[in-house]
């Protein structure tokens, strides 16, 4: 069976005066239907403009793609179709919730009227129609009183009920995949657990797959099946959630683990990775992309691993995969 979503040998570039900026760099994964997929690592990793591609949200005049780079969506090459056809796309077949909903909905209009535009734009439905399916999908999310809030403004609700509004906006045209860009970041512990409960309802339910993108491991460990590691643009590692965080086998997967605070154990020592990522301008890098912070590179990571199977369905970028002893570092 194919996967709904398939992206291979994806690469992002960001012209500017005097350069290109490789944001993302030789990047191949696949999400099937109703299925939860993380991308995870830290600020500047590459796995908000991987995301972007999808929709290809970023300016045109100034995002270049590698020749090889292809984006598969339900049979549609999305880096292949026009600008209008892609515009279609976006709010139907798939949609994204962003982080901060509050630069995401407009305070001068109510819910109801800022859903009814998505509804505008994809279906021919009456306007009677179209409120009942903007109340059906608010109530889905868990919304008290959506009859009522239909007519409320953004600074009328908590942040966890304007997150879960745009969880109802995305799912309003009933799309096949929706892109979560660090949807929990900013909200408290309940209200994030919320957020987490309706998505993974709407995917067991609706058969919808989430590509949830976080620096968070609690949300990957909480919500995700698969999780891709991403570092410098690149991806490091990628398998099965439970393989990962049991033996992860690459050194920056490792030490994002040591590095994250465990409520089970709050008197565990916490080990920050030293160093920062380096900047991807000029020529894209043919090193490894962890080399100037890995406790473990020699001469032999200048060049860049391949991400290679090293047991089922779990890949590694590392020549020495399997030889660390990485457990220890957590």
């Amino acid at each position: 069976m194919k996967p709904l979503l398939e992206i291979a040998d994806l690469g992002v570039a960001f012209r500017t005066s005097s350069s290109l900026i490789h944001a993302v760099v030789d990047v191949s994964l696949t999400v099937s239907a109703g299925e939860r997929v993380g991308v995870i690592g830290e600020s500047g990793s590459g796995k908000s403009v991987m995301a972007r591609a999808i929709m290809r949200l970023d300016d045109p005049r100034r995002t270049q793609y590698a020749t090889s780079s292809r984006i598969t969506l339900d049979g549609r090459q999305i880096l292949a179709l026009p600008e209008r056809e892609v515009h279609r796309l976006r709010g139907d077949a798939v949609s994204m919730i962003f982080q901060n909903p509050m630069h995401s909905l407009n305070p001068a209009f109510t819910v109801g009227q800022q859903m009814d535009a998505v509804l505008k734009a994809h279906r021919k439905l009456p306007g009677r129609d179209r409120r009942a399916r903007i109340v059906d999908a608010l109530g889905a999310v868990d919304l008290p009183a959506p009859g009522d809030l239909v007519d409320r403004y953004p600074h009328e609700l908590s942040g966890g009920q304007r997150q879960r509004v745009m969880v109802a906006q995305a799912i309003l045209c009933e799309p096949s995949l929706i892109i979560a860009d660090e949807p929990t970041s900013a909200l408290d512990v309940t209200a994030q657990d919320t957020v987490l409960d309706v998505l993974e309802r709407l995917s067991r339910d609706k058969a919808i797959a989430v590509l949830m993108i976080t620096h968070d491991m609690g949300v990957v460990a909480r919500f995700c099946e698969t999780v891709n590691v991403m570092y410098g643009g690149r991806l490091v590692e990628t398998g099965p959630v439970g393989d990962i965080f049991a033996a992860p086998r690459h050194p920056y997967t490792a030490a994002l683990l040591a590095a994250t605070p465990n409520p089970a154990a709050p008197a565990r020592t916490l080990h920050p990775i030293p160093g920062t990522q380096t900047t991807r301008r000029g020529s894209a890098s043919t090193a490894c992309a962890f080399i100037a912070r890995c406790p473990h590179a020699t001469t032999l990571c200048k060049q860049a691993p391949a991400l290679r199977q090293i047991r089922a369905n779990h890949r590694v970028a590392c020549h020495y995969a399997e030889e660390l002893d990485l457990k220890a570092a957590g």
